[in-house]
């Protein structure tokens, strides 16, 4: 839950999912499932979640300041979340306040939940590496994770507190393997999400928890009111379209004088929406090679993000189309 540390928060985010041997090591635990960065839990988001092996849950907090109270309210909150047993609770912070880890022991006392909490201390030797990433062009922060590789030791144990309180609840997630069928909305926009987490791996909104309830995957698009929508609409067409909002108005008429460089680009594929702003692409989804069909619309989202992202990230390359 980042404020006023830009994107290094995530950034650092992205690391750990990464590199997840960082907590497994330090924590002594196994991950056994994917691991989801703004993971929505009943309206609040985690900066991370994942099972482990053993089937508890994973939840963890991250925050590159001192610990405050905002924080410790979205700990408490996940404390409280009355569905929620026999899980693993982490804190990542630059320091902590004593007072603070005093209220989380004594609100797990009172719970009668199976909770182990662990207070980790965060190396500030890794904002240097952090604030270099923060500044990188987009495409490029994941290849760069690596730069964080050169502090050898991330974390201090600041607190560990766990007490067995309830032997009669310890029942634990479990992963379930689920074959997808194509025929069914829901399991294309299933498909389509791992499919781009596949193909566009290099652009740090993909890895945020997604929601497909409407049928459609919202992506970042470096400026306010610039946003990729992928899904399947009711016309059953599949798609990808890059929309600008009112603010984003000159830059789309930036974008509209080079229309035929931009299709060209794009393999003549891209559509220009000008009452609309936006700029889209369509493939027509009912065929016997669905799959596919969202292999392709996947690419071409990936060479959407490369051809658009110099125009719409602060740090963009100042490039001709």
């Amino acid at each position: 839950m980042s404020f006023n540390n830009s994107d290094k928060e995530f950034y650092y985010s992205l690391y750990l999912k990464f590199n997840r041997q960082r907590i497994e090591e330090i924590l002594n635990i196994e991950i056994d499932g994917d691991i989801e960065l703004d993971k929505n839990l009943n309206g609040r988001k985690i900066d991370m979640y994942s099972v482990l092996k053993d089937g508890r849950e994973l939840f963890l907090e991250l925050q590159l300041n001192q610990t405050d109270n905002v924080h410790l309210e979205q700990i408490m909150k996940i404390i409280e979340q009355d569905e929620l047993n026999n899980y693993v609770l982490v804190w990542v912070a630059m320091d902590f306040r004593p007072d603070i880890l005093d209220t989380i022991e004594n609100r797990i006392n009172s719970s009668n939940k199976n909770i182990y909490f662990v207070a980790l201390k965060l190396n500030e030797k890794l904002m240097d590496g952090l604030h270099i990433l923060n500044g990188i062009y987009v495409n490029e922060v994941i290849e760069n994770l690596k730069l964080l590789d050169d502090v050898k030791r991330h974390f201090t144990v600041k607190e560990i507190f766990y007490r067995l309180q309830d032997e009669d609840n310890t029942t634990c997630s479990q992963i379930k393997e689920e074959a997808l069928d194509l025929s069914r909305k829901q399991d294309v926009m299933k498909y389509l999400l791992m499919e781009l987490r596949r193909q566009i791996a290099y652009y740090p909104s993909i890895h945020r928890d997604k929601k497909l309830d409407n049928y459609v995957i919202v992506l970042a698009g470096g400026k306010a009111e610039i946003n990729y929508f992928i899904g399947l609409n009711k016309r059953n067409l599949l798609y990808v379209e890059i929309r600008f909002g009112e603010k984003q108005k000159n830059l789309f008429e930036t974008l509209k004088e080079k229309e035929e460089e931009i299709c060209d680009k794009l393999d003549y594929v891209a559509e220009f929406d000008t009452e609309n702003r936006k700029i889209g692409t369509y493939l027509y989804f009912n065929n016997n090679k669905k799959n596919i069909l969202i292999k392709q619309i996947a690419r071409v989202t990936h060479k959407y993000i490369q051809l658009f992202s110099r125009f719409t990230y602060p740090n963009e390359i100042k490039e001709e189309i």
